[in-house]
């Protein structure tokens, strides 16, 4: 049996010019083939806007499609036993599965996770639920008749569209929604802050882009005192008791952890007043301060959401420098005449090795062999711990000749011209 169903929605899909707004992802659901792909209008193009963004289609509906191979064990077996209330609540779950894929690995705010529905032949007729039957769809409910409950819950009915799905985050979605991970904490808070925002709501923003930095940091100072500076678990649990405030430890800290390069990426005054809005509300007034105007507000969530971002990030890295200590190791243990090289999580899967050497030529050009032999080390070792690695695709090798700075990269599985 093969069934499908559409979750009312409304978000804009987004890419640069030349690239492709269509997005699916296959998966399985307790046992049932699913797939996930999005309704939405033509393509429009703007030449006026940045190149990065001038090829956009607004999404009306998330479109799932599964398919129960018997029918009497799970999906299928309650169709088969019309239980519709049993066959609503698997369908939610589903539903909310791909939801919370798009909306926080996407970050897409507007788009809500299902929540307390009732009148399950109601909701099912208004999500178009459809059976296939003897090579032919048929409706399962006929008259299908939008919510107007749902419509509020997903955002239709309104003119304002919050949320941009981005062609750059399709493929994090894809693996949130095949794995069914569930975002970081702080992922959570960032994408509510985004959606007060563009509400207008800016006093939740605040409180939601503070939480989800509060978290993030807490996360990120851990994981730089244990591994980079080997500090007891008790000790760390001491520094980062509530005694040590949020303002301390970013005013205090961040100077001390993070490069200059880095703390460029945001501004640090801009993250403090925006703690300090955020106590006032908390623990004073219980709203904005008078006398902050709003564009001000809004640069200081962006700023909180922007260190939340680059923590997260860091914080990743941080964490696989054990596991990318030991490839060294093996590294230059195994290959003869080697120097140590230096290796590094990028994120996304992606790895970096780096290698120096002392030559009297300005280029070093490796020889295949060589390659083949990091190239074979890397898989043996990552591939066990990230089922998802391909050197090919997420290995990155870089040769550099001392003292001329000319570097050969390797990447996508071939030599570059030098640089």
């Amino acid at each position: 049996m093969r069934m499908r169903f559409s979750i009312p929605a409304d978000f804009y899909v987004v890419a640069p010019e030349g690239a492709s707004l269509d997005f699916q992802v296959s998966f399985q659901h307790k046992g049932t083939e699913c797939a996930l792909t999005f309704d939405s209008g033509e393509p429009l193009t703007a030449p006026e806007l940045p190149r990065d963004r001038r090829l956009f289609a607004r999404v009306s509906h998330l479109n799932i499609v599964l398919s129960a191979e018997v029918e009497d064990h799970g999906i299928g077996g309650l169709v088969r036993t019309r239980d519709w209330a049993g066959l609503l609540e698997e369908l939610r779950k589903l539903a909310n599965r791909c939801i919370r894929g798009v909306r926080n690995f996407g970050v897409v705010p507007g788009l809500e996770e299902l929540h307390d529905l009732t009148d399950p032949e109601r909701v099912l007729r208004d999500w178009k639920l459809e059976a296939l039957t003897e090579g032919e769809w048929k409706t399962v409910f006929p008259d299908s008749e939008l919510s107007p409950i749902l419509s509020a819950l997903l955002g239709r009915g309104t003119t304002q569209v919050l949320g941009e799905f981005w062609e750059g985050s399709f493929e994090a979605v894809k693996e949130a929604i095949e794995d069914n991970t569930d975002p970081h904490p702080e992922l959570e808070f960032t994408t509510n802050a985004i959606e007060h925002v563009r509400r207008s709501n800016l006093r939740f923003a605040v409180l939601e882009s503070v939480i989800g930095l509060e978290i993030v940091l807490a996360r990120f100072l851990a994981s730089y005192m244990k591994f980079r500076k080997g500090i007891p678990k008790s000790r760390i649990r001491a520094f980062l008791s509530p005694e040590l405030g949020l303002t301390a430890r970013v005013g205090g800290l961040l100077d001390l952890v993070l490069t200059a390069d880095q703390m460029k990426k945001f501004s640090l005054d801009r993250v403090l007043s925006t703690i300090k809005l955020r106590n006032s509300i908390v623990h004073r007034t219980g709203r904005l301060l008078q006398g902050v105007p709003a564009d001000t507000v809004r640069e200081g969530i962006n700023s909180v959401v922007g260190l939340t971002t680059l923590l997260a990030a860091e914080a990743e890295t941080i964490e696989a420098e054990p596991e990318m200590k030991g490839i060294a190791d093996e590294l230059a243990l195994r290959i003869r005449d080697l120097p140590r090289p230096s290796v590094k999580y990028l994120g996304s899967h992606d790895i970096g090795v780096w290698v120096r050497k002392v030559t009297a030529e300005p280029v070093w050009v490796p020889d295949n062999t060589l390659i083949k032999q990091i190239v074979d080390v890397v898989i043996e070792l990552r591939g066990p711990q990230d089922k998802r690695f391909d050197a090919h695709h997420h290995l990155k090798i870089g040769f550099e000749a001392v003292p001329w700075n000319k570097v050969v990269r390797w990447r996508d599985g071939q030599l570059e011209q030098p640089s």
